[in-house]
């Protein structure tokens, strides 16, 4: 399956270092060709499941899944809950 950015992952991108990066995209290429198994993946909102999170390390890979991998941000641990809220209507 496809991977999609927003444009704000490329912002977000520069302060992660490189050899997480790199983890991070190896993680999501494991999601696209459907290998759930060893990922760390949860729902952002129980009441909202449209929104999930993938742990890499300390930080947290907010992505929907659609006709493609749709990825919204990459924030560490601590900016995950500022992400979520700014990403609510």
């Amino acid at each position: 399956r496809e991977i999609q950015f927003a444009r704000q992952v490329k912002k977000d991108q520069r302060s992660i270092p490189k050899e997480r990066r790199e983890e991070i995209a190896d993680h999501l290429r494991k999601l696209a060709r459907g290998e759930r198994e060893n990922l760390d993946i949860e729902p952002i909102d129980a009441l909202n499941k449209e929104w999930s999170r993938l742990r890499v390390g300390s930080y947290h890979v907010i992505f929907r899944e659609r006709e493609a991998i749709e990825v919204a941000r990459v924030v560490s641990r601590q900016e995950l809950q500022q992400a979520i809220r700014r990403m609510r209507p």
